[in-house]
């Protein structure tokens, strides 16, 4: 791979997760008690963006909620501060592979995200919803 393909995924993976960071931001202050995270600014460091979701994550563990809920705003915060820190290893390796771990990261992110919004908006319901423990 190129190193200006590279730098056109890392651009694309950037783009990705500031519209990601953005969408969880909005989606925590949906939840039954709203969590406020510091909205986006292009100023922020990714330090400073993944320091925002660890505090949501670990908001969103002591919050009461009903259960997919939950795991689905937890999951798409882990997978997102995941593909940030997978990134930062690409930024500095220029592994191919890292990078586009960081960009399946962000996807999850936002299925979860989307997920989320579903049961927060009464489109997908909890008992529609079938669990396999294996």
């Amino acid at each position: 791979m190129s190193e200006s393909e590279f730098e056109a995924m890392f651009l694309s993976f950037q783009l990705r997760a500031t519209m990601s960071y953005m969408r969880a931001t909005k989606l925590l202050l949906r939840l039954p008690l709203p969590i406020s995270l510091e909205p986006f600014s292009p100023e922020m460091t990714p330090t400073e963006l993944v320091d925002n979701m660890k505090i949501g994550h670990r908001a969103v563990k002591d919050l009461p909620m009903p259960r997919f809920l939950r795991v689905a705003v937890s999951t798409a915060l882990l997978d997102w501060m995941s593909g940030v820190a997978l990134a930062a290893v690409a930024a500095t390796e220029e592994e191919i592979w890292t990078i586009e771990a960081a960009l399946v990261a962000v996807g999850r992110a936002n299925v979860e995200l989307e997920l989320a919004e579903g049961l927060l908006d009464g489109d997908i319901d909890e008992d529609d919803i079938e669990i396999v423990d294996e």
